[in-house]
């Protein structure tokens, strides 16, 4: 069972999370790069601070970098109050109503609300099992022990080199490929990296399949962008996005709920089998 600080720190990343898929789309393709960049950075010096003063000095000295952010937002950031005329209960309906008119939106919202369940289920699995290969025991539960043996912070790192270089990928792909066809492959490759952890126990080649699928998840991001920009009104776009957020935290709570009573291999099956009848789904209402 995690502690009650992981749970408030998952509570307060999921508030960021929707703040976040509420933000301009466009803004949010244009500098994720250079964010995943960023993130390798500060990851790797995380690492260098854990290994010369213990698990909890990144902890400590993220503390104090988000102190210093606070300071500095509320000190020259202005408040950006959006369309203060609008009837927040007359946007609420008008983004349902653009729901039920259009399956384009439907099918991004249901693909979106799937995906990012499964990368939250994802975020809790990656470390057990990576653990449990580098001991070499089967699918029982791991042991604390092992934690010593798989540099999680390099692990980590080494996840953002990948979803950069997905990111940087979209540059090409989007070239080629309508966003239809961009998230298809998104859903196929990831799907497929996600079903083969299910059944290798290679530490290296389970590594190495779950770097594919960050790699799916960096193409992931500016695809659906994309897609939103394509298809949702920007009036109504932060309120449409948002009523996905309900399906998707309610999939991840039950996802996560009994997470420990099953084995790695099932969970990675069952994400694999959602992004599967995912890309089913958008392939029957896009045609």
């Amino acid at each position: 069972m995690c502690d009650e600080s992981a749970v408030t720190c998952v509570a307060f990343t999921g508030v960021l999370c929707v703040f976040a898929g509420a933000s301009h789309d466009a803004w949010l393709a244009t500098v994720k790069l250079s964010r995943t960049a960023n993130t390798l950075l500060h990851t790797c010096r995380s690492y260098a601070l854990a290994d010369a003063y213990g698990p909890v000095a990144p902890f400590n000295a993220a503390s104090l970098i988000l102190v210093a952010c606070a300071v500095i937002i509320s000190s020259t950031w202005s408040e950006n109050y959006g369309a203060r005329g609008e009837n927040p209960v007359s946007l609420l309906f008008a983004g349902v109503q653009s729901i039920r008119s259009d399956g384009r939106i439907l099918m991004i919202g249901m693909v979106t609300a799937v995906f990012e369940a499964v990368l939250y289920v994802f975020i809790f699995i990656w470390t057990p099992s990576l653990q449990r290969r580098a001991q070499g025991t089967g699918s029982e539960t791991h042991t604390p022990e092992v934690a010593t043996v798989v540099p999680l912070g390099l692990v980590f790192a080494a996840y953002m080199v990948s979803k950069m270089c997905g990111t940087y990928l979209f540059k090409h792909l989007e070239r080629a490929t309508t966003p239809e066809e961009g998230l298809h492959i998104v859903l196929l490759t990831g799907a497929t990296a996600l079903g083969l952890c299910a059944y290798v126990e290679s530490f290296l080649a389970t590594l190495v399949l779950q770097c594919i699928y960050e790699c799916a998840v960096g193409v992931y991001w500016p695809v659906v962008c994309t897609y939103r920009n394509k298809y949702m009104s920007e009036k109504l776009r932060t309120t449409t996005i948002t009523l996905f957020r309900v399906p998707l935290n309610f999939m991840v709570v039950v996802g996560l709920h009994d997470i420990s009573d099953f084995a790695d291999t099932h969970v990675y099956l069952c994400s694999a089998v959602a992004l599967v009848g995912m890309m089913g789904v958008s392939i029957t209402m896009t045609k």
